[in-house]
């Protein structure tokens, strides 16, 4: 247990489970203003859900594998299991929000977060044989 970074882990965690939120706001804020400006709220949210269901796993697990390498990159030991950790935190922040909100649930859940916790252990791979 002392060979786990819990401030790093956890921010990293958070950090990677917010990023692919603020880029799916950005990719609907031009949408709605420079692609297809003058819909209803109603479409815009549609769109917003259609494109989450893709942006949620590609950039999260693209985040979840760049704060995992954040996270372990000063690490002296420890990487795999740090950066394993940073996907189980993305892991429970994202199943926590989809219980929260009632989402229906979807088999690309299972495989979204299965990524994100690949990724991460990834990121410490990467970190290691940076080192």
């Amino acid at each position: 247990m002392k060979n786990i970074s819990w401030f790093r882990v956890l921010c990293a965690g958070f950090l990677a489970e917010v990023m692919p939120i603020i880029f799916l706001v950005l990719v609907v804020i031009v949408y709605s203003t420079a692609i297809d400006p003058g819909q209803t709220e109603e479409y815009y949210q549609k769109f917003a859900e259609e494109a989450g269901f893709y942006i949620g796993p590609i950039v999260g697990s693209l985040a979840t594998f760049l704060f995992a390498w954040w996270a372990c990159r000063k690490l002296q030991i420890g990487f795999l299991l740090n950066g394993t950790l940073v996907g189980v935190v993305v892991a429970i922040l994202g199943i926590t929000i989809l219980v929260a909100s009632k989402a229906p649930f979807h088999i690309i859940f299972v495989i979204s977060y299965t990524c994100k916790i690949f990724a991460g252990l990834l990121g410490g791979v990467v970190a290691k044989n940076r080192k």
